[in-house]
């Protein structure tokens, strides 16, 4: 589970966690017995998983899913990341659902994230030297928070993490058409491109996109929030 922290201002799951975390720390035990008396346990829920993306077409609805592609492209930010993941569990034999991997075609990543806010990164690296990544670009941008999250939690050096992977590179800037057209430029078509991140980040890939190929977005893109 990937739980993204919101600090200024906190999140509603944020603000809960602390609650509970500070409820279960260690105290008085009396005081504790009679606080927890007088108010109520806290509650979790867990609802069934929304299907956000069909198989192997990675379309998020029926018109699309039967569009073959001969690659495919993911661009993510922020906790969006955690579609790589995803993604990738389907073509992997020891993984997937079924006797047949269903995703076969080569997978390509873009990574949006600051420098303070990079998620998954030492998984991002072993799914590069597993090859179950066939390239991967990060794209690092500097923080702009005030502060941190965990402050007293090192931040992870992303550059080092990549460095020594042939398949993968870190470069200091921002996701822009000419980086995309570029990593786009080396991908066979058909392609399938599928976006998750903030709806910033997803409208800004949703337009360039659109610069770069006016046929694709109709059929060959997938939006998801993250």
């Amino acid at each position: 589970i990937l739980i993204k922290v919101y600090l200024e201002p906190p999140g509603m799951a944020t603000e809960w966690l602390h609650r509970v975390s500070t409820s279960s720390s260690a105290g008085d035990a009396a005081t504790e017995a009679e606080e927890s008396a007088s108010r109520p346990t806290p509650s979790v829920w867990l609802s069934r998983p929304m299907k956000t993306l069909h198989v192997p077409s990675l379309a998020s609805d029926d018109q699309c899913i039967n569009r073959k592609h001969a690659s495919v492209l993911l661009l993510v930010a922020g906790t969006g990341v955690v579609t790589v993941p995803q993604v990738l569990h389907h073509a992997n034999s020891k993984t997937c659902f079924g006797p047949r991997v269903p995703i076969t075609q080569p997978v390509t990543a873009i990574y949006s994230c600051r420098s303070d806010d990079a998620l998954l990164i030492p998984e991002m690296a072993r799914l590069c030297l597993d090859g179950s990544l066939t390239r991967c670009t990060v794209l690092v941008t500097p923080s702009q928070a005030v502060t941190t999250p965990f402050p007293d939690v090192a931040d992870t050096d992303i550059e080092a993490a990549f460095s020594q992977l042939d398949n993968a590179v870190c470069i200091n800037a921002r996701l822009s058409l000419a980086l995309l057209q570029a990593e786009m430029n080396h991908l066979q078509k058909p392609l399938r491109v599928v976006v998750s991140g903030p709806e910033s980040f997803n409208a800004a890939c949703k337009c360039m996109l659109k610069q770069i190929d006016l046929d694709l977005e109709a059929e060959g893109v997938t939006i998801l929030s993250a």
